[in-house]
């Protein structure tokens, strides 16, 4: 499930962050994407020469251009921590990995901490107007699409989350601070996904041998363009090629740390 929550003008959290707002500890539910409010934002386009580009929407105008705008423009957090700050205007998406989860107690919790009042719930009205309309307050569920990129052998036997995640014999990639890639779901080898994991093993967190990843595209409320991944490309290829995985967690220059990890992860493999 994902839920999608668009903060209003007002919210009494403004300024705050997600640390301040413990949405942190909301079992189950967790922060995937912060979209910052912004009349502009980056979408994939063809150029003459029909090549695929990244360009700059303005939504207000409804116009593209190629160049930056000079000011305006918000970075989408694509992998939001405690010490990400949220403000009205700003857009929340939240994933959801419990599979006994209640809707409506979920957006009740989460209206909850974030001082909302939940406005309309119906999924099949228009979603386009009441995610980017200024007026309204409300919850939106939303499929996402994603890209899939299976897992090289050196993430296998490895939490997704910090070192304190981690159990014995395990490996921790700490994706989302060391590489600022933000997992949707882990397609396991034999075909079964567990969405939205956790940290660790126990929340669905654990790299297995031949599994895959889906990371999110940002949601596209209007019509123009493709709608641009969560992550960055070149932080993916740092993850996916061995050197530059060594080098980005500085294991290029730690001969003993690598054997250590190589070990936990042919573990797996016995």
């Amino acid at each position: 499930m994902a839920i999608g929550a668009r903060l209003p003008q007002g919210f009494p959290g403004h300024g705050k962050t997600i640390g301040d707002l413990d949405l942190m500890r909301n079992g189950g539910v967790h922060v995937v994407l912060v979209d910052p409010h912004s009349d502009w934002r980056k979408i994939y386009t063809h150029d003459a020469s029909h090549r695929v580009r990244t360009a700059n929407y303005n939504n207000v105008i409804d116009d593209c251009q190629w160049q930056p705008p000079t000011a305006g423009l918000r970075t989408l957090v694509a992998a939001p921590n405690a010490s990400t700050i949220l403000n009205e205007g700003d857009v929340v998406y939240f994933g959801v990995n419990s599979s006994n989860a209640c809707t409506e107690s979920l957006k009740s919790a989460i209206s909850e901490r974030l001082g909302l009042i939940e406005g309309i719930t119906d999924a099949m009205r228009d979603l386009g107007s009441l995610v980017r309309s200024p007026t309204q307050d409300v919850f939106l569920e939303f499929f996402p699409e994603y890209v899939y990129f299976k897992f090289p052998s050196h993430c296998t036997n490895a939490v997704l989350g910090q070192t304190c995640h981690r159990g014995a014999g395990q490996n921790s990639l700490n994706l989302r601070s060391a590489f600022g890639v933000n997992i949707a779901a882990i397609v396991r080898a034999d075909g079964s996904v567990s969405w939205w994991p956790g940290a660790g093993e126990a929340e669905g967190g654990l790299i297995g041998t031949g599994d895959g990843a889906l990371i999110c595209k940002l949601p596209q409320w209007e019509s123009a363009g493709s709608p641009i991944m969560s992550a960055n490309v070149d932080d993916i290829r740092d993850l996916l090629d061995l050197p530059r995985f060594k080098r980005r967690l500085g294991m290029d220059i730690d001969d003993v740390a690598w054997r250590a990890w190589q070990s936990n992860a042919e573990e797996r493999h016995r």
